[in-house]
């Protein structure tokens, strides 16, 4: 393979020599056409290596000649890409004036569209000017270059900031930059190009002085000064900018500019605001033993912004790695201490800097996202320093390239496997277990060129592929899937995390790892052992009552598709407890696992948050944790989840759990309702003598004795593909008349309740009591009885309260019959204490509607702010009304600018005024979307 390096003052003179060569034999082109016409020009002078800002040389090099050997996973990941649009050889552009060849539609960039074109476009052309390397096709290069040319006629004068620009701008100006570096510092075959589609003749594909020239003049150099050159942003805001600056620096060979953001980068001594300073010292903190707050006795590293929640969090992980390849690419190495560029004997790499700082804090993250606790202290200082956040906690399923860290701390920085293992666990167990290039993300199908972004790319990354070493191809355990599988089912095997290693471990079985665990009595008796292992002497972290958890899931499928399935195998009966985080009695959802006798069954849960067992138990959208509990001494197995359609699924009408009260020598006859069609088979696990069940679901038993305790029977419907099961209880009374004073036993009368729920609960009070007066057939009484079980079960209190004394709106479905702008789901967010979960991003007010039976009279309001986001309460005034067209101001004050629970009472002369509509509105916005993490109304809700 022919490589060119050559010194910077004769560049020009050297793309002309290599053109008059003509276009070399194609010998080595394989199936995936690729070839060796294109070479790299590779210089490297007053320490920049080009090109060098989004891959290193000789790693491309290298990847080129893995794909003309048809190696994987470079293959797997070239023919991925090949299958995006970014890919296509149509000439497209989002920002090209229609009938021109390279002037901008729009030449000025002062809002957020004009990224969404950057994106588009940058995105695009590092694509084209990649295939045009790897294939030799000139057509790419006419792709990428036209592309670059139309974002170098920008007006260099009509730039402007705006909001959050400097986090969004970054990265797809990254890509722009190192598309146009990957075509300055590739060989050209043919001096032009002919598009006949578009009637453009001999375009030049010669990257030329001009071109360097007006792109930095009117590109990089007003990017730069307009979004991206600061150093006091807030938190991973910093390193956003702080990426794309440096691809800007390295294509310019700005040396001092470029030395200043490796600073910015490592520690940033210059900033303004350190609290908040988002470098690598300060994002991944050092925790000292002695800390006061520090529970643990130990000193250890805490990556703040898990704080603020771990979506940020990721990106922070994803922005470091990225900054650690770029240094590494231009064989940046840095002072020990200070962060700064160095070529004194003690400079480390940016992998080795603050003790393999940027390992331990990404493994802190990965672990949390993949189930495990880590350790936390509550610095207390700033919004993002409170408890650890577990808003986006075990979102990993689009994080694929977690291999890249592995990677360099294994084969650039020398560390073993073993102790990579002991060191970052999490990190080396996804690097062993990643997704294939084409992979299921939930149920949707997602390719990973570009997945890591949205339309405005936000993240870096997926260009890593391009920089595999060969060495990872020669370890079998770090191989990648080439296919994506054939379901979107999610392996334990792959993704589970044993949290008790005495009670869960893995079982490898031919090809195929699942997860074995060993039952326990509660939940007591499960420990997070790792934890309780490194950390013995922190008794406030609370953690334990789940053997595994299973992260990567995507719940909210849409279409009401809200059922799970797991595929399990089990040596008898247990009861499998779901929860939303690895803490005791926190189950949101409760199973019944069968006795399966060895074979592999399929048993199923919902996560609809209308059918919890606890309404105000937390669940996560992408994680669960799995507790095994039964008396008896059983081995369950987990293969994997999957996702299946609700139609697919036997359910029944009746509630797990539900009570139906008998009379001792009565028959008792209840169709439990199957709605799963007809080729469901029913059965029953432990029913008393004489109990039986009609397929039709109908279940009959008359009792000949009375009950001292609940006699509980589990009821199984199975159709052949999943089972599901609930458990219902039996209560025999020896007659008539106790079994209605137990019932009534059930009821407090000295709740005020509404007077739709309470009045159904007296009228067929007043039925079951005429039954029993008129000594009607036993049969009817019975009926009539549970039916006022279930209306006592449904009574719903006029005003339930927290445990402040405020207005519970949350607890019941009814109370709020619509909410504006946001999903209702997302209401208990804002009653759970949790300043981490939030009402969502909003553009528009809240508006609860309590509807037409109700009113509601306030004393005060308390809104709190999303942590980490204090402006996007800030200014919000809280208005009534009664036709939700007119609207009166309650509240005598707006919020102001501050990260706690604030109380704005109610004018005085609106206090007992009540209204069916309550509107949240920020009528003085410090930013462009709202955000609320709990509200809380004092005040009491009337009947009409």
């Amino acid at each position: 393979m022919k490589r060119i390096i050559i010194p910077f003052v004769t560049f020009l003179i050297v793309i002309g020599v290599q053109l008059t060569g003509g276009t070399k034999a194609n010998s080595m082109e394989n199936d995936l056409n690729i070839n060796e016409n294109i070479d790299l020009i590779i210089e490297e002078k007053d320490g920049f290596v080009h090109p060098g800002i989004s891959v290193d040389p000789e790693k491309l090099e290298n990847t080129r000649k893995e794909l003309i050997q048809g190696n994987d996973p470079w293959k797997s990941y070239y023919k991925a890409m090949k299958e995006t649009k970014y890919a296509s050889l149509v000439f497209e552009s989002t920002n090209l004036k229609d009938g021109t060849i390279d002037t901008p539609k729009d030449s000025t960039f002062k809002n957020s569209s004009r990224n969404v074109n950057l994106s588009n476009d940058g995105f695009r052309a590092y694509t084209q000017a990649v295939l045009y390397y790897l294939t030799g096709e000139s057509q790419y290069r006419y792709n990428a270059i036209r592309l670059v040319r139309i974002w170098e006629n920008m007006d260099p004068n009509e730039y402007e900031y705006y909001g959050d620009a400097h986090i969004h701008v970054g990265t797809p100006f990254y890509y722009m930059v190192s598309a146009a570096e990957l075509l300055k510092y590739t060989t050209v075959v043919n001096e032009v190009y002919n598009d006949e589609q578009n009637n453009i003749e001999n375009y030049n594909l010669l990257w030329t002085e001009e071109d360097t020239n007006k792109l930095t003049k009117n590109l990089i150099d007003p990017v730069i000064n307009t979004f991206l050159y600061s150093n006091y942003r807030y938190l991973n805001q910093h390193t956003y900018p702080v990426i794309g600056a440096m691809a800007g620096y390295i294509f310019k060979n700005d040396k001092g500019r470029y030395e200043e953001a490796v600073e910015w980068a490592m520690v940033n001594s210059t900033t303004e605001k350190p609290d908040i300073n988002g470098a690598l010292q300060n994002q991944f903190h050092l925790i000292e033993s002695n800390h006061p707050q520090n529970p643990t006795g130990k000193s250890y590293i805490q990556h703040l912004e898990m704080g603020r929640d771990q979506a940020h969090g990721s990106g922070d992980v994803i922005n470091f790695t990225g900054i650690a390849r770029i240094l590494t690419q231009q064989k940046t190495k840095i002072d020990p201490t200070k962060g700064t560029v160095s070529q004194a004997e003690n400079a480390q790499t940016p992998y080795a800097f603050l003790d393999q700082r940027i390992l331990d804090g990404a493994d802190q993250l990965y672990s949390y996202m993949g189930g495990y606790t880590i350790p936390w202290t509550e610095l207390g200082d700033q919004d993002f320093q409170g408890p650890v956040s577990e808003a986006y906690r075990g979102r990993t399923g689009l994080y694929f390239s977690m291999s890249e860290l592995y990677d360099a701390y294994r084969y650039q920085e020398g560390m073993s496997n073993e102790q990579l293992e002991k060191r970052a666990p999490q990190i080396s167990f996804m690097a062993k277990n990643l997704t294939s290039p084409i992979f299921y993300n939930g149920t949707t199908k997602t390719n990973f060129w570009g997945s890591l972004s949205d339309n405005k790319m936000t993240e870096i990354g997926s260009e890593y592929w391009l920089s595999i070493p060969s060495e990872r191809n020669e370890d079998s355990s770090l191989s990648i899937p080439s296919q994506i599988k054939d379901s979107p089912a999610v392996s334990f095997g792959e993704r589970a995390a044993m949290l008790d290693n005495n009670l869960a471990y893995p079982v490898k079985e031919g090809n195929s790892t699942y997860i074995r665990v060993k039952s326990a009595k509660t939940q007591k008796e499960i420990k997070e052992t790792n934890y309780d292992a490194l950390f013995p002497v922190d008794t406030k972290t609370i953690r334990g009552g789940n053997q595994i958890a299973l992260p990567s899931l995507i719940k909210k499928r849409g279409d009401g598709n809200d059922y799970l399935s797991l595929r399990i195998r089990s040596t008898g009966e247990a009861k499998l407890l779901i929860s939303g985080n690895n803490y005791y009695d926190e189950a949101y959802q409760e199973v019944y696992i069968p006795n399966t006798n060895g074979e592999w069954e399929n048993i199923t849960y919902t996560t609809n948050s209308n059918k919890q067992i606890s309404r105000t138990a937390r669940q996560l959208e992408n994680l669960d944790f799995y507790s095994v509990i039964s008396n008896t001494d059983v081995q369950v197995d987990f293969d994997k989840l999957e996702y299946i359609n609700n139609v697919n699924v036997p359910t029944f009408t009746e509630n797990n759990n539900q009570t139906f009260y008998l009379i001792k020598n009565v028959p008792f006859e209840r169709k439990l309702i199957n709605m799963s069609g007809d080729n469901s088979s029913l059965s029953l696990v432990n029913p008393p003598k004489g109990m039986i069940i009609n397929q039709d679901g109908t279940i009959k038993w008359t009792p000949e004795i009375e009950t001292n305790e609940p006699i509980k029977v589990t009821v199984i419907v199975d159709n052949g593909q999943v089972m599901n099961a609930i458990t219902i209880q039996l209560v025999v009374s020896s007659s008539k008349d106790q079994a209605y004073e137990q019932v009534l036993s059930t009821f407090d009368e000295n709740q005020v309740y509404t007077n739709s729920s309470y009045q159904k609960f007296t009228d067929n009070k007043e039925v079951v009591e005429s039954l029993i007066e008129g000594n009607a057939n036993t049969v009817d009484i019975l009926t009539a009885l549970n039916n006022l079980v279930t209306d006592i079960a449904n009574l719903e209190l006029l005003n339930p309260k927290l445990e402040d004394g405020t207005f519970n709106y949350y607890a019941y479905d009814s109370i709020i019959s619509s909410v504006t702008t946001m999903n209702k789901d997302n209401i208990v967010k804002l009653l759970d204490d949790d300043t981490a979960t939030h009402s969502g991003d909003l553009r528009a007010p809240i508006i609860f509607d309590f509807g037409s039976e109700y009113r509601i009279a306030a004393k005060s309001f308390s809104l709190q702010a999303r942590r980490g986001f204090t402006n996007r309460t800030q200014g919000t005034n809280v208005y009534g009304s009664n036709d939700g067209v007119n609207w009166t101001l309650l509240t005598e004050s707006m919020t102001t600018k501050t990260d706690a629970l604030e109380r704005i009472p109610v004018k005085a002369d609106l206090v007992n005024e009540a209204f069916r509509y309550i509107k949240f509105q920020v009528d003085s916005p410090a930013a462009s979307i709202s955000s609320y993490s709990e509200i809380r109304i004092e005040g009491t809700r009337k009947e009409q």
